[in-house]
């Protein structure tokens, strides 16, 4: 979204999981000029661009120092819905902020039927130019950025299985797998029937004649 020419943070922002710091100052929130605190406040905004969490800031307001490098880690479990956050300096515990838990309806604004799709990463200085109450001017530099995730195949192995070739590996539920195979690496066959995955390992097998020389390789889709 954020390569998108018609992404606007500040009127519509769909599927964003991000990380954000307000400096002290004033703010205009629809005609109302807010006196409001440093926050830095991870957050969540539904695919709808309606939803979005958390929805109370003052437990994540902290002023971030100048002149010092700042370590911003952020881990999201999908198993329980939880976002954690910790910021370090010089390897000690600076800012460690509550957790954002999409299913408390107490803090989150998310609905049981929205939800988020990412497929970008961005370091971005949002600008409201022109706007006396919400334009800040900051410089500083973003360094040793690491994105990691499980990948929807993990542990993959091949083998025969007597006379059929089979593959095993560690899925990821909400991925649907499919094994495919080629002579050429110009075309592939679906050679067995697509399985969703469980979070456990799969097996999927090539129950067809095989020719004499053949490749393999498993796909895997969002439904």
């Amino acid at each position: 979204m954020a390569t998108n020419a018609s992404f606007s943070r500040a009127f519509f922002s769909p599927n964003v999981v991000e990380f954000d710091y307000f400096p002290y100052g004033y703010y205009d929130f629809g005609g109302v000029i807010y006196d409001s605190p440093a926050t830095a406040t991870p957050t969540f905004i539904s695919s709808s661009g309606s939803s979005y969490a958390p929805t109370i800031f003052a437990p994540y307001s902290v002023e971030l120092p100048t002149n010092t490098v700042v370590h911003i880690q952020i881990s999201f479990a999908s198993s329980n819905q939880t976002l954690a956050t910790l910021l370090t300096t010089n390897g000690a515990v600076f800012f460690q902020p509550p957790t954002v838990i999409l299913t408390d309806t107490n803090t989150s604004g998310f609905r049981s039927t929205d939800d988020y799709l990412v497929d970008t990463f961005s370091i971005n200085n949002y600008s409201s130019a022109g706007d006396d109450f919400d334009s800040v001017l900051g410089h500083g530099i973003a360094d040793n950025v690491v994105i990691s995730y499980p990948l929807p195949i993990e542990n993959f192995t091949g083998s025969f299985n007597s006379s059929v070739w089979q593959a095993t590996f560690s899925s990821r539920s909400n991925w649907v797998y499919t094994l495919e195979r080629t002579t050429d690496f110009q075309s592939w066959t679906t050679v067995s029937p697509t399985a969703p995955g469980n979070g456990a390992v799969l097996l999927l097998q090539d129950s067809t004649a095989l020719p004499q020389n053949a490749f393999y390789r498993v796909r895997a889709t969002r439904p």
